[in-house]
């Protein structure tokens, strides 16, 4: 089960009458929202839509539409059709026969925000009854003010885990938050001692300690593995281990509790153990730890879950206590960890968002949306929701072409160079190529990344269509994608602007690797109503495979060649010259001159405009010269 679609009307920020929908398709979801521009309240209504408990949607109502919102409501339709409705204090299902698989949903949707995390680091009422041991409770000295997780274990972190009865067998559908909420009930029938107190008590004891054991068990083989994954393997964390409750007999009704609700949090670092790790850790080890633990309750949850439920998992800022450098991990830990859930990662920074959004693009498994907060003139704030592409260069194409038909050349120009640099970075990502050290980021321009790619290329022959991309690319780097160029007076025409955009859009889209040049070629040019910019990059493919060659040959036949620092700098024309200056059989003669007939497209230097001139004719005929060799 996945979600399709999210619909808000009225609810919150978004006002009615018209719903505001979100695009999941079934995916994960990234959303960048700015503050007052409504990313909190899809967070609330995707926690509060699946919580367990029943509850009214009226206090969600949006206060400034006075009734001239619509229904106040929001709607999910799951990817196998099942479309839920929450208005008012009801939940309705279509087909009604789902009921029954959307109740298992909620058990086990889990949505946390940075609150979220601070509950794991901060103390709970620590000095009321409710949370003290029995040797507090006869005036004992204090123990250490040590983290206690029983009240967030209850209420968020495992309590929707469905439970087997104490005796053994089947999962039941009873949850530890059921759980408590039966023995709290029965706080009220704990006598003046033992003989006093129903049976009852002592069986709402047992089947709790049962049930959150049961659960703890679940969840600790997952915690330090997820805490090492998020890079804090120097860390330990203890399992969590649940000692039971016990009831306390007074003959004063109000000193009549259950004991034992304490889940201590025990950690160790490098060899010393903190009696109180709140005051110990810094708050980068305090929220990596919080979202461990969060994150091992999740995978707990889901253990006793049908194979086919719901596994959501949304994240509204959980990030800010981590720097950029600690947050990459956890999408490390999302991808491995938490590849068959779906994902709904909110966030108010840009930086981040710009991080996790081209990690995104190289997964293909998410939307993206961005919210903007915007004023009417009735005084009530609309969210603008944008819909983005996971595809990042894609996207700063689409707009460096709005921009462009606007004749706003400069910005056009920025966005094709943003496209240029994100293309270079994803790809220098995807390959693993390394790139050179700085001190300083910003330093890393792109002609880091390109002069490391093209290096790369060199000695990887097995990639000969990302060389004829970079080919097509350079004709523009020291115009349309050089940042100089965009802050002074510039020549730069709409033509140009028009060409490296197509370029840059073409080579994003037809950017196979798997494939050879000569294929890759063929299919260009073979192609119905092919454009002169996909003609264009089909030279560019066809040399990279004919320079292809000429190494090979002149490898086979041990012919010594121009030296260079940087090979990918040799024109085709120097290094053919050079090979035949070394002499060819005589029956390569017929080769060579195919060759030297098809020189315009083979061997001599290129600017757009001449690559724009190229025939399908022209093409096919280097195309038979190259593979008569």
């Amino acid at each position: 089960m996945k979600i399709n679609t999210i619909a808000l009307n009225d609810f919150r920020a978004f006002p009615g009458p018209e719903p505001t929908t979100f695009h999941l398709d079934g995916k994960n979801l990234l959303v960048y929202g700015e503050n007052g521009s409504g990313k909190s309240s899809l967070f609330h209504a995707l926690r509060e839509f699946f919580r367990p408990e029943k509850q009214s949607i009226g206090p969600f109502k949006n206060q400034f539409t006075q009734g001239n919102g619509g229904t106040c409501s929001v709607e999910v339709v799951f990817s196998e059709g099942t479309k839920a409705t929450w208005s008012g204090q009801t939940r309705k299902v279509e087909p009604d026969t789902k009921r029954a698989a959307m109740a298992g949903a909620s058990l086990r949707a889990s949505a946390l925000d940075y609150r979220a995390i601070l509950d794991t680091n901060y103390l709970h009422n620590f000095d009321s009854k409710p949370y003290l041991t029995a040797a507090d409770n006869l005036g004992k000295p204090k123990l250490p003010r040590r983290i206690n997780l029983f009240k967030v274990a209850v209420d968020s972190l495992l309590g929707g885990f469905r439970v087997t009865p104490p005796g053994g067998g089947a999962v039941t559908q009873t949850t530890i938050r059921q759980l408590w909420d039966e023995v709290e009930k029965q706080t009220r029938l704990i006598g003046g001692n033992a003989q006093s107190t129903p049976q009852s008590v002592n069986r709402a004891c047992l089947a709790f300690n049962h049930g959150l054991n049961t659960a703890l068990q679940q969840l600790n083989p997952f915690l330090q593995p997820l805490l090492d994954a998020l890079g804090y393997s120097d860390l330990i964390v203890s399992n969590l281990s649940f000692g039971g409750l016990a009831p306390i007999h007074d003959r004063l009704r109000n000193k009549r509790y259950f004991d034992g609700q304490a889940l201590w949090l025990d950690v160790q670092f490098r060899a010393i153990s903190p009696d109180e790790p709140q005051n110990f850790l810094n708050e980068a080890r305090l929220s990596a730890l919080g979202l461990a633990i969060f994150l091992a309750g999740r995978l707990a949850l889901v253990q006793s879950a049908p194979p086919d439920a719901l596994k959501l998992l949304v994240l509204d800022d959980v990030l800010i206590g981590l720097d950029q450098s600690n947050r990459i991990p956890v999408l490390d830990v999302l991808e491995d960890r938490f590849n068959d859930w779906q994902i709904v990662l909110l966030t108010h920074d840009r930086l981040w968002f710009e991080t996790a959004r081209v990690r995104a693009d190289l997964s293909g498994k998410w939307n993206v949306v961005e919210l903007y907060a915007s004023h009417e003139a009735d005084t009530c704030y609309r969210p603008t929701s944008v819909t983005g592409k996971a595809d990042v260069v894609e996207e700063y194409l689409d707009r460096a072409d709005r921009h462009l038909a606007a004749s706003d050349w400069r910005a056009s120009a920025v966005y094709a160079r943003s496209a240029f640099e994100m293309w270079l970075k994803i790809q220098c990502a995807r390959h693993d190529v390394p790139i050179r050290f700085s001190l300083e980021p910003r330093k890393l321009d792109s002609n880091v990344y390109f002069t490391a790619l093209e290096g790369w290329v060199t000695s990887h022959h097995a990639k000969p269509a990302l060389a004829g991309i970079l080919n097509i690319l350079t004709l523009y780097r020291d115009t349309v994608f050089n940042p100089g160029s965009h802050s002074y007076p510039t020549s730069m025409s709409g033509g140009e602007l028009r060409a490296a955009t197509k370029a840059m859009r073409f080579v994003n889209q037809s950017a196979k690797f798997g494939q050879s040049a000569i294929h890759i070629t063929e299919k260009l040019m073979n192609k119905t109503g092919a454009t002169a910019e996909e003609l264009a990059l089909a030279a560019g493919y066809l040399r990279v495979a004919f320079i292809g060659r000429l190494r090979g040959m002149a490898k086979n036949k041990g012919l010594a060649l121009l030296f260079s620092m940087e090979p990918h700098k040799i024109k085709p024309s120097d290094l053919w010259a050079a090979m035949t200056a070394a002499g060819w059989p005589a029956k390569r003669a017929p080769w060579v001159a195919g060759i030297n007939t098809n020189r315009a497209v083979l061997l001599d230097d290129w600017t757009w405009p001449t690559l724009l001139t190229f025939t399908v004719a022209q093409l096919q005929s280097a195309l038979q010269a190259v593979k008569q060799h």
